[in-house]
């Protein structure tokens, strides 16, 4: 052996030593006892290195057949099925994508090996690879998974056709999911919202939802919100559901009974699978508390049945019955004047009660004497008396011939009793002209 096939040899041994972790001085041993690297020196060894080339061609086989029945799904799904189930989406496949990862890299080692070991087998063997029955070592056919030209890619599965409704660009493996239907656009619009007044203090809240494609099949989620003064009021907050099967325009409300004073507005919100589709916040409305009722009642003080707390009179005052005025007729007389031709009387009427004012009706009279026809002559007054005091009143009547008269003097008032009058009567005057006794 020349030098330079020694060192080829010492170079080949170290990377032996390196490859199955025996030392150099094992390998070169091994080597020299019988010109076959298989522990023939050593107690008890394991197969030889060719039969361990030939386990590892068969490993290395089986791996390329796992790699194809992955890429086609026929492990997990049956030979009958290879479009429906991504292998990167389930547990078993990442179980298997594992254990492929692990053989390849086993595999690669060995390839690794197998090169560096074929000129010391023909060296030492004086045979080939194949010629011991491992067939095509460094090829494995055109679908080896360690070619050099086509190295291992992590497969991303999808739909690969671009004219499809799901085209997924980043897919190197078609999953059989592309999807060509032209599905309704999908169209959740709240119009028309308003909030009004209705009834005593009641809010309503409606608006039309226009719903257009197919929302299959979770219902439609709507959340109506009460804001009052400016903040919401989550005690107000309601969320109702519309089935997903109706389609068109569809009128919706809502009522608030019994709200109190202040500022009002509503906020809608269309949900759909989680997520917001369209909101609205509808105009203000202002409820303001009504001006209370009137309390109605006596609002004289005087009167016996004032109500203090009366705002507006109602005409029910009650005042004590008064007292009768009790008139009394003072210094009244009668005299003639103007040459026994006219007859006049005075007179002063007083109440006897000083707080009662009271009217009167004064009349005066002159009668033929005995006659009981109409008065010969007559007049009249009316008069307001009050406390005592000295009103002196005056009537006249004129015209006498001459003769005999009864003349008459009445105060007339009313009454708790009804009708009264007081009665003055001067009988038999006699009324002669003085020309005449000449």
């Amino acid at each position: 052996m020349t030098k330079t096939n020694e060192a080829e040899l010492e170079e080949r041994i170290k990377l032996l030593a390196e490859a199955t972790g025996r030392s150099e001085a094992s390998i070169r041993a091994d080597l020299e006892d019988d010109g076959t690297l298989n522990l023939s020196n050593e107690p008890g060894s394991s197969p030889d290195l060719i039969s361990q080339l030939k386990e590892a061609a068969e490993l290395m086989a089986v791996v390329n057949q796992i790699n194809t029945d992955v890429g086609d799904n026929k492990i997990l799904n049956g030979n009958g099925n290879s479009t429906e189930v991504k292998v990167e989406t389930t547990l078993e496949g990442d179980a298997i994508d594992r254990a492929i990862d692990s053989a390849i890299s086993k595999a690669e080692k060995i390839k690794t090996l197998i090169i560096t070991l074929m000129p010391i087998i023909a060296l030492f063997g004086g045979a080939t690879l194949e010629g011991l029955g491992v067939v095509d070592v460094t090829e494995w056919g055109e679908d080896s998974v360690w070619e050099d030209d086509e190295p291992y890619m992590e497969v991303y599965w999808g739909c690969m056709d671009p004219g499809a409704m799901n085209y997924d660009s980043s897919a190197n493996e078609d999953d059989g999911s592309c999807d060509y239907e032209d599905h309704d656009e999908q169209l959740l619009d709240i119009q028309n919202h308003e909030l009004s007044l209705v009834g005593d203090n009641e809010l309503k809240v409606e608006f039309g939802l226009m719903v257009e494609g197919d929302f299959c099949c979770d219902d439609i989620e709507l959340i109506w919100e009460i804001e009052v003064n400016g903040y919401y009021d989550d005690g107000l907050r309601r969320v109702t559901l519309h089935s997903y099967d109706e389609e068109g325009y569809i009128d919706l409300e809502q009522y608030w009974s019994d709200m109190g004073e202040g500022n009002y507005h509503a906020r809608i919100e269309v949900r759909w699978m989680n997520e917001m589709w369209d909101e609205e916040t509808t105009n203000g409305v202002t409820i303001e508390d009504p001006e209370p009722d009137p309390v109605e009642g006596c609002t004289d003080p005087d009167a016996e049945n004032y109500n203090s707390e009366a705002d507006q009179d109602d005409g029910s005052c009650e005042y004590p019955e008064p007292e009768d005025c009790e008139p009394k007729l003072y210094s009244i007389f009668a005299m003639r004047e103007n040459n026994n031709t006219t007859v006049k009387v005075q007179y002063d009427i007083d109440c006897t009660n000083s707080d009662v004012y009271q009217n009167v009706s004064v009349q005066w009279l002159a009668y033929e004497n005995g006659s009981t026809n109409d008065p010969y002559n007559w007049t009249e007054a009316s008069h307001t008396i009050h406390e005592e005091e000295w009103d002196e009143y005056t009537l006249t009547l004129g015209n006498f011939t001459n003769g005999s008269y009864d003349l008459y003097f009445y105060v007339i008032w009313d009454d708790s009793d009804g009708n009264d009058y007081i009665e003055r009567k001067w009988s038999n005057v006699e009324m002669e002209s003085e020309e005449n006794d000449g």
